[in-house]
């Protein structure tokens, strides 16, 4: 049996304003290395990034229709639309507003496609009481204030242990006072504009709520505060929060910090679970045994345990519950845009298996590297079984690369084995069986398809083949391995083979 990942295929991209170059590249880049193509609808408030990588792409060679960007205000629903219900279009990648992610799921509905919804949040900040609390300022400044706010992982409620809370709060008081609100042209500007006029008066509201609920305002809150013309608003911070607040329960996605005060571990996490989205949250204590349990008990997709800052092109990004299906970024991020195909074969001579496999032997060197073809070296130790083993390839540095082994002994029986290399760590990597048969004339059987194999099916010029019997023990009492190279002769690809006896033999 054998397990194939394929690309699904076509994928509907659509992405939002905030980071217009990274959300397209943390998705383009995995759809593209597994053979996807894709049709992109960016923001709209930012479709010049869109137009601008496009260009790049162009310029580096990326093939026509590979990728296509259509840009749209008016008629952005019904690009959304069209995009879900298509038979053509068998996956949609979205990043937006949880409100937008729901239709969006919806209209899939009919066609069922794969989804990856990446959406809001509310996330809690959690200051313990045994918790360095500078080091939670400055995690604090990290996690809310970037891009004035403006980002799906920004934090939304402070929640502050009742000891520490004034300390903590003066303190983030006093940073955020510092800060300077303007331009971005402007040297000494440390937070500039909100994407639109709605998105202050939302801010606004968010403030205004607040206070008339209770809540006592440390700094910030008047949108007109010493800033000139734009889409500003100053960086605010609120005290004295309570959960019948709009910033409790809505995202804010502005620059603004609202503390809320806890006694115990089990009520602030009562209190930062009580919501339906699930994307990203942050905690400070020195307590290793606090972090691990309150890390598993917070209902996160991403949790940063003493720090501001979770978000890493190495590390899955998503998020549970209403804030998202799937994963971007990582390993994980590729499953996103791949489906699982099993093939059970059933008996079949070895002959004929191999030209109708569905792995291909890989090219490991180029054309003007053909002689180095005689320098390749493959070393191979194997376990009792033979089944799994570390390889080190001399010289070349390949991403995937398979052989052949074939053992027989002198009556003509033996095994055929087809093995796949694949690094893990620089030129060290691990090898598996993907095919075994055993029989009788397996070997010349083999070598006949393999040489079949490449010459029919390879559109590579050179590639460098080997393998060995490493060690006694589990060969000693097998006849020969083959080992061969594929050469150029009058422009046509040949297989040298050759056939080492075993030193019991």
């Amino acid at each position: 049996m054998i397990a194939i990942r394929q690309p699904i295929g076509v994928v509907g991209v659509i992405t939002p304003w905030n980071f217009p170059n990274a959300m397209l590249t943390r998705k383009f880049g995995a759809a593209l290395a597994v053979g996807c193509t894709v049709v992109t609808k960016p923001a709209s408030e930012t479709p010049l990034s869109a137009l601008a990588l496009m260009e790049l792409g162009k310029r580096a060679g990326l093939p026509k229709g590979v990728v296509s960007i259509v840009t749209t205000h008016k008629h952005t629903k019904d690009i959304g639309k069209h995009l879900c219900e298509s038979h053509d279009v068998a996956g949609i990648s979205f990043t937006g507003s949880t409100a937008v992610g729901k239709h969006l799921l919806k209209q899939s509905a009919d066609t069922v496609k794969k989804i990856s919804l990446e959406l809001g949040g509310n996330a809690p900040f959690i200051v313990f009481e045994d918790a360095d609390i500078d080091k939670a300022v400055d995690g604090a400044i990290a996690a809310k204030f970037r891009s004035s706010g403006q980002t799906c992982i920004c934090v939304n409620r402070f929640y502050v242990h009742s000891s520490i809370k004034d300390m903590f709060s003066e303190r983030l008081r006093d940073r955020v006072r510092k800060f300077q609100v303007g331009s971005g042209f402007d040297k000494e500007t440390t937070h500039g504009p909100l994407i639109t006029e709605g998105a202050v008066q939302k801010v606004h509201s968010h403030v205004e709520d607040a206070i008339e609920h209770g809540a006592k305002l440390l700094v910030g809150g008047d949108p007109k505060e010493n800033i000139g013309h734009g889409y500003f608003y100053p960086p605010t911070v609120l005290g004295d929060m309570k959960n019948n607040m709009r910033i409790a329960r809505e995202e804010t996605f502005g620059p603004v910090a609202g503390i809320f005060e806890f006694e115990t571990e089990d009520e602030v996490l009562e209190a930062a679970n009580d919501t339906r989205f699930g994307l990203a949250g942050y905690f400070f204590s020195r307590d290793v045994g606090r972090c691990w349990r309150v890390a598993e008990k917070l209902q996160l997709g991403m949790v940063g345990v003493n720090t501001g800052l979770i978000s890493s092109e190495v590390a899955p990004f998503g998020g549970i519950k209403e804030s998202g299906i799937g994963r971007e970024g990582a390993r994980q991020g590729l499953d996103e845009y791949t489906q699982y195909k099993l093939q059970r074969l059933g008996f079949l001579a070895f002959s004929s298996l191999i030209p109708q496999m569905s792995y291909s032997i890989r090219f490991v060197t180029t054309p003007e590297d053909l002689a180095k073809c005689h320098d390749v070296r493959m070393r191979v130790f194997t376990d009792e079984q033979g089944y799994d083993a570390d390889v080190e390839i001399d010289e070349i540095d390949s991403e995937c690369l398979h052989w052949i082994a074939v053992d027989q002994n002198d009556q003509g029986a033996g095994t055929a084995r087809l093995y796949k290399y694949s690094p893990t760590v620089g030129k060290v990597g691990r090898v598996a069986v993907l095919l075994s048969a055993r029989g009788t004339g397996l070997g010349r059987l083999l070598m006949e398809s393999l040489e079949k194999y490449v010459i029919e099916n390879c559109e590579f010029k050179t590639l460098a083949l080997s393998s060995q019997v490493p060690r006694q023990g589990f060969y000693e009492k097998m006849g020969y391995a083959a080992q061969g190279e594929v050469y150029l002769e009058e422009g046509q690809p040949h297989i040298r083979m050759e056939k080492r006896l075993s030193q019991s033999n």
